[in-house]
């Protein structure tokens, strides 16, 4: 018997990593967006039930992710207030800075005037 061995042979597609396996389907990585989403979150919940009430499971079903991924951002319920905690300080800073001065113009550097 006799077996004819195809010659269409092509070369390597480009998606294909150096052992011949498919590549997996790469996107952008939404790390930071996926953290402003949480953080977002936390302040709201810390806001309506404060921070007994904002747990790990209440963070969950408010961004609509799972607690496992919520762990892959942040290590613990304490990272996330901190890092909420952090954002909220940062928008009250950018505020302070964009707030004119007593001599009209903002605080750009963000440190008091003189003799304050």
């Amino acid at each position: 018997m006799l077996v004819e061995l195809s010659t269409n042979i092509r070369a390597p597609s480009r998606s294909l990593t150096k052992t011949g396996y498919p590549l997996r389907m790469t996107r952008r990585p939404n790390t930071l967006e996926r953290r402003e989403q949480i953080t977002g979150a936390m302040i709201r919940l810390l806001a309506r039930r404060g921070l007994q009430g904002a747990t790990m499971q209440a963070l969950s079903r408010e961004t609509g992710l799972t607690q496992g991924l919520l762990h892959y951002h942040f290590a613990s319920k304490d990272e996330v207030v901190l890092a909420a905690v952090e954002r909220l300080a940062a928008g009250i800073l950018a505020r302070v800075r964009a707030a004119p001065g007593p001599d009209g113009r903002g605080h750009a550097s963000g440190e008091p005037a003189s003799g304050e």
